[in-house]
């Protein structure tokens, strides 16, 4: 299978990742269906799941842009989708988005909130259609209330409830007068504040969402309608720990966990905390309904029963592209399932959405395929040249750690998973002197990067450094480092904190990154210097070709350089007007350095003392091609700008790259990489040679 193709642009294969939502179905056309992510976008299949294609490429480039909360498709025409799109409580809003050809272009027509990446994005569903009543469509947003749309999705009416935080909205199948909408009292953080959370309760409306009861204060998560009697729902309750039955539509509960593993600990982890024990999404088949526990056991309950019963699994594939899929070994078949979807058409084929991939079954859960060929929901955090060898590429993401490339980056493995090295990395150095010792920052725990790793086999084995030398870097980061051009063992480090002799700045290791000692002589004492934003924190400091190096702070906005007559850091005499996000080096020519800021991006041809505006777009990432020097590249708000005579000239490219925002940028060999914030990784040939296929050289050819 030919990896997705987007105008120019290429995905890299590495396969999954992101937390997917739900999967739906077209129910006048069984082969299509569409899935959705909370940072990566909107995707399509029109062969019942084999292979994907992102539809989110002409969506706003705007602070949640990608992170998608429900979808629903037009049942009668399987080209007509709304989507529910956003990130939280601060404007600019994306909102409802529709699209009349099968995603291929879209639409805003409701800028309200949603939150696609909040902490119960799992839940349920914020979008609903009328069940006979067609074009009436329900939007429940995160502040802004309750919305209707009676002409299927173009035009829409608040219908109160403003400030709730809803996780999930249902019309009643057999009275589409009556409508369920839960919204459960838990605190979504929106900067450093907390969202109201006095509205939550389990809401009922008797017509149609004109008026609303508050039946109770305690809220299901997420609830679903018994498919032969009606009057019946089910609801997860207690933190995901407990089901119940209303046999009143919503106006008692009662338990009904019975043939589940339920606990009844009320110290319980978190609702999103992976456990046989807790349950998060429902479905219903004809006959029976459908719930799993967070590590991906299936429980089915058959209409008129008071039990359910586990579904034995016999069996699960897992390949992405015909090869075997990275999470296979770490377990993660059904972690912190998401969502299930009982086929319509279909009752034995069912299929489910998880922290890393999509399973469908065509047995009623005895056998499991993952089937997310197409489908990249990785947030990039770096992507690193050896410019030695074309076929080498080194990736850094979020959740899933270090992955490696041996054939110029269209496939990435993930590997390295030794010395502690586990969910973050954050950033990638080697020396052209030596590409088999590698550098990398970043731990195991979510948002970690306080550990420097190194690998003396070009990537494929880790361990820890000692950290001798360092501060204590328990409340520390350490994102940025560098290595210098001539001597692999010569490794700069940025510590974060006020700097201080002992503290945070800039430390120094000439010895491979066994000791480090404080090289900052000349920073400003005292303050903060070096960033603590692991994700979207760009290159810090930076060597050229020879000994040259500048450091820039985003916290200060200050750009430094290294004067080694004297020994210390000096600030640059001609800083560039904004805010430094990255700088990066020439290792060709001696004291040449790029710098992307909030006003553009910067050359300067003296080490870092003047700089010049080359390319007016605000630049959070930029890189320069390590083994030719003269092709630049910048990753703006709205796409990658491209240089090919050392940023005197630049030019956009392709617009239909499906991620375009702040994307990290990087050169191997005749090709460009950009790595996103959702989707994964993406490629494009810059020549000839960059439309062949290529692989990775022994290492000993690569030095030669």
């Amino acid at each position: 299978m030919r990896p997705a193709q987007y105008g120019a642009w290429r995905s890299s294969v590495i396969g999954g990742g992101g937390y997917m939502s739900n999967l739906i179905i077209a129910p006048s056309n069984p082969s299509r269906m569409y899935t959705y992510i909370d940072v990566g976008g909107i995707y399509r299949s029109d062969d019942g799941g084999t292979s994907w294609k992102m539809l989110h490429g002409r969506w706003p480039c705007i602070p949640g842009g990608y992170q998608v909360r429900g979808a629903i498709v037009d049942p009668r025409d399987e080209g007509k989708v709304i989507a529910a799109v956003g990130y939280g409580l601060r404007p600019p809003y994306v909102g409802v988005l529709i699209s009349d050809d099968a995603g291929e272009t879209w639409r805003s027509v409701l800028p309200v909130s949603f939150a696609g990446n909040d902490e119960a994005r799992m839940f349920g569903f914020v979008l609903d259609r009328h069940p006979t009543q067609l074009d009436t469509v329900l939007a429940a947003s995160r502040g802004e209330g309750v919305w209707r749309s009676t002409d299927n999705g173009v035009n829409w009416e608040p219908l109160g409830l403003e400030g709730i935080l809803p996780t999930d909205i249902r019309y009643d199948k057999a009275n589409g007068d009556r409508v369920w909408l839960c919204a459960p009292a838990y605190e979504a953080k929106e900067g450093e504040g907390l969202v109201n959370v006095g509205l939550s309760g389990f809401y009922r409306s008797d017509d149609g969402g004109g008026s609303w009861q508050r039946l109770a204060e305690e809220a299901p998560v997420e609830i679903v309608q018994d498919p032969v009697d009606s009057r019946q729902i089910y609801g997860i309750f207690e933190r995901c720990s407990e089901i119940r039955m209303s046999p009143d539509g919503g106006a008692t509960w009662q338990p009904f966990s019975q043939g589940l593993p339920v606990l009844k600990d009320e110290d319980r982890p978190a609702w999103w905390t992976p456990s046989e024990h807790t349950f998060m999404a429902f479905a219903a088949g004809p006959d029976f309904v459908l719930t799993a526990s967070t590590r991906g056991t299936f429980y089915r309950l058959e209409c008129g029963e008071d039990t359910w019963q586990k579904v034995e699994c016999q069996g699960v594939q897992m390949l992405v592209d015909g090869h075997e899929w990275h999470g296979k070994r770490a377990g993660r078949f059904g972690l912190a399932l998401a969502g299930i979807m009982v086929d319509p058409v279909n009752p034995e084929h069912w299929a489910f959405t998880d922290w890393f991939g999509l399973y469908q079954t065509y047995d009623a859960g005895r056998h499991w395929e993952l089937t997310i060929d197409g489908i990249e929901g990785t947030c990039i955090s770096v992507i690193a040249q050896d410019p030695t060898d074309p076929g080498v590429a080194h990736l850094g993401m979020l959740d899933l750690g270090y992955f490696h490339s041996q054939d110029g980056g269209a496939r990435f493995h993930a590997v390295g998973r030794e010395g502690g090295l586990w969910n973050y990395a954050n950033c990638i150095a080697l020396s052209p002197e030596n590409p088999s010792r590698v550098y990398l920052t970043g731990g195991k725990e979510w948002g970690d990067s306080h550990q420097v790793f190194i690998s003396d086999d070009r990537g494929h084995t880790w361990r820890g450094s000692p950290m001798t030398g360092l501060p204590s870097m328990a409340d520390r980061y350490c994102i940025s480092l560098a290595v210098d051009a001539t001597d692999a063992e010569t490794v700069y480090l940025g510590v974060s904190g006020p700097v201080s002799r002992g503290e945070g700045g800039v430390y120094r290791s000439q010895d491979g990154g066994e000791t480090w000692s404080w090289f900052s002589e000349g920073l400003p004492e005292g303050e903060d210097y070096f960033s603590r934003r692991v994700y979207r924190t760009g290159f810090e400091i930076a060597v050229d070709a020879a000994k040259g190096l500048v450091s820039v702070s985003p916290v200060q906005g200050a750009v430094y350089h290294y004067l080694w007559s004297e020994g210390r850091w000096v600030a640059a005499t001609e800083k560039p007007p904004g805010n430094p996000n990255c700088v990066v080096g020439s290792l060709q020519h001696e004291g040449r350095f790029y710098l992307g800021s909030d006003t553009g991006v910067y050359r300067s041809d003296d080490g870092g003392a003047t700089w010049r505006l080359v390319l007016g777009q605000p630049s959070r990432f930029v890189a320069v091609d390590l083994a030719g020097g003269h092709r630049v590249a910048a990753g703006t708000a709205d796409g990658p700008w491209l240089s090919e005579d050392e940023g005197n000239t630049w030019r956009r490219l392709d617009p239909r790259l499906p991620h375009r925002s702040d994307n990290k940028v990087a050169f191997c060999g005749d090709r460009l990489f950009v790595g996103s914030g959702g989707g994964g990784v993406f490629w494009m040939p810059l020549g000839p040679t960059g439309e062949q296929p290529v692989s990775a050289r022994r290492i000993a050819e690569s030095r030669g």
